[in-house]
Order: structure tokens, then sequence, then C-alpha cells
């Protein structure tokens, strides 16, 4: 309850997020020892010893030592969204920040009266908002006659 009103708000907490810096710590440990190894075996394969097991081990530790930073990638981008998105609903409303491209978030807030409906859009747990038609000269919730920072319209809404 917040201010009065009685609000749900969904947010990653603390856990979750130490959780995936924990992860990509581990990938980073990982990625190090991956990268000793192959520092040795790539010293052995071009001054010592010359054979296919060291090809073939350096060849292996090359691609798991990319995929890992791939992974480590992956989840600091994980950790961004899950420090900042949220969905929020209240009495009124229904709020979302979501990912949207190289950083950027979207937030935006959908008024129930002006949901006439929800449908699935293209990709599993997303749904598309569909506004009902307004009569010319109609108000938005907040009471202007044009959409506000808090009107803002919002097609998509991952839940």
């Amino acid at each position: 309850m917040r201010n009065g009103k009685n609000i749900l708000r969904l947010q990653a907490d603390e856990e979750d997020v130490y959780h995936l810096m924990d992860l990509r710590e581990r990938y980073f440990v990982l990625i190090g020892a991956g990268s000793l190894i192959e520092g040795i075996a790539a010293y052995f394969l071009f001054f010592q010893i010359r054979c296919w097991d060291l090809i073939y081990l350096c060849a292996a530790l090359f691609l798991g030592i990319f995929l890992l930073l791939r992974q480590s990638n992956k989840i600091s981008k994980r950790i961004m969204e899950a420090e900042i998105c949220y969905m929020e609903l209240d009495e009124f409303s229904l709020a979302v920040c979501q990912p949207e491209k190289n950083g950027h978030y979207e937030c935006c807030r959908i008024f129930y009266e002006e949901i006439d409906r929800m449908q699935p859009q293209g990709n599993p747990g997303i749904l598309h908002c569909v506004g009902r038609k307004r009569k010319p000269g109609e108000l938005f919730p907040s009471g202007r006659g044009r959409a506000g920072p808090d009107d803002l319209p919002c097609p998509l809404v991952w839940i």
C-alpha cells in the first residue's frame, strides 16, 4: 500500500540480481582458467611438442572461452534488466518498464478503462493491448485533451 493505494509491483529482488552477478563471476573465473590452460598448450604446441592432441585442445579451449564470453555478456544485460524492469498494478492502471534495445528501456502506463482487449502477439508471453476507440474530443484518463507522461500508449506488455 502506497499513499493509500493498493499497489502490486513485480520486480526482481536483490537476491536474484546477486545470483546473476555470481554466475557471471564464475564465468569470468572459467574464462581466466581456460585462457591460462590454452596459453600453456599453445606454448608447447609452438615451441616444444607438435601433435594433433594439442591442436584439438587449443581449438576446444578457444571455442569454450568464446562461448563463456558470449554468455557473460548476455548475463550482464540480464543484470541490468533485472535491476530496472518492473510491472506495477494499481487500482486504475498497469505500469510497465521493459527493455527495448541496447540499454534503452520503454516505460508506459495503461489505464484499464482504455483497454478494450488483450490479444497474443507473435512470441509466447507477449500480449498486444488493443485500446478502445475514443470519441472526438474525449479526454485521456488524466483529464487532459492529449496524452501526458503518465498516459503513454504501450502496445507490447510482457506478462
